[in-house]
């Protein structure tokens, strides 16, 4: 197994690996393996392929915002190649802004960051407007979107039946908080409604009427907290209902879910054949849904994976962090040291 680092200095590039990973053309949507990837979270970010906004008076969520809560995705047009170190790491000595947030997208066709004065950069899928400066970003599997400063919502990438298809475009509004999925995008306005947009399988384009504070959208299904605490789903009815209980954070990934209850535990429900729902017990502040994986980060800032193992994804870091994004066989996260470490299969790679 190999680790990515990417130092955080000054200025923003996109960015590639070599040895199991090689380098990107952030132009290009990357062939695949999260959105729900993205994640997020409050002091971190939070899971696959959803957004991570701070709703006032409610939880951060999935993907990453230049807040420090998890968006989703964005991404320059250029393409570097990062050199590998002695030990078999990957790190890049291309000048970094501070980075804000990582996201990932559930299915792993995006994966970007957030730096600090609101530039994003994919270095999986699809570049970001090179132009825009986002608060919040979610990297989707065809298509990601961010909030942009003045509170308007931006999708990029391509509606998901071919490349020409253009990304389905979010209704015009303020916004706090946008989770793009596997074909629908949903987002969280100011006054706490909801609206979705894009294609379904399920209806998952459909969210319920009522406020919400935190959204996460993946694979055939959308979930999202209510302001007291609630946790609602709605699309694929067959990955089962949230339990009851308080909530600050919910993280979709592929054919399960995962939240986090206000008392820092983690619930997860839905497909559990490699132990992906099972979480460890302990105490947390966020939790990263994948593909047959889960993380989360301990209130100490540790991460402790579990579920499949198969190409190394319950083989987290050693170290304190902040935010964590969980792929569908890989996972990103963003150190206390301004480094963020990928590990996992070669779907991290940027091909």
């Amino acid at each position: 197994m190999r680790w990515l680092f990417i130092s955080l200095l000054f200025g923003a590039s996109a960015c590639g690996r070599t040895g199991i990973f090689q380098s990107h053309d952030a132009s290009g949507v990357s062939p695949a393996p999260s959105g729900g990837g993205g994640a997020g979270a409050f002091d971190s970010g939070g899971g696959t392929g959803s957004g991570g906004a701070i709703i006032p008076n409610g939880g951060g969520g999935t993907g990453a915002s230049a807040t420090g809560g998890l968006v989703g995705s964005g991404g320059s047009d250029a393409s570097t190649t990062m050199p590998e170190d002695d030990a078999g790491s990957t790190s890049s000595d291309a000048g970094l802004d501070a980075i804000s947030a990582i996201t990932v997208s559930d299915y792993g066709l995006g994966a970007c960051f957030l730096t600090r004065d609101g530039s994003a950069t994919c270095w999986l899928g699809p570049a970001a407007p090179s132009s825009s400066r986002f608060t919040q970003i979610d990297a989707g599997e065809y298509f990601s979107c961010g909030v942009e400063t003045d509170g308007s919502a931006v999708c990029w990438g391509y509606g998901g039946v071919q490349v020409s298809d253009p990304a389905p475009q979010p209704p015009a509004g303020t916004y706090a908080q946008v989770s793009a999925g596997d074909l629908q995008g949903c987002g969280i306005k100011l006054d706490g409604t909801v609206s979705c947009w894009g294609g379904a399988f399920f209806d998952e384009n459909v969210a319920p009427p009522g406020k919400y504070v935190q959204i996460s959208a993946g694979y055939t299904q959308t979930c999202a907290i209510r302001p007291d605490g609630a946790a609602i789903c709605w699309g694929n009815p067959n990955w089962g209902s949230p339990p009851t209980g308080t909530f600050t954070q919910i993280s979709v990934g592929f054919l399960f879910v995962c939240a986090l209850a206000s008392s820092g535990s983690i619930t997860c429900w839905g497909d559990n054949d490699s132990g992906q729902a099972t979480p460890v017990p302990g105490t947390y502040k966020q939790v990263a849904a994948g593909g047959t994986f889960s993380c989360g980060i301990r209130t100490d800032g540790t991460i402790v994976c579990w579920g499949a193992n198969y190409e190394n994804h319950t083989a987290a870091p050693q170290g304190q962090f902040t935010q964590i994004a969980a792929g569908y066989d890989f996972a990103c996260a963003l150190s206390t040291l301004n480094k963020i470490w990928c590990w996992g299969g070669y779907s991290a790679q940027p091909l």
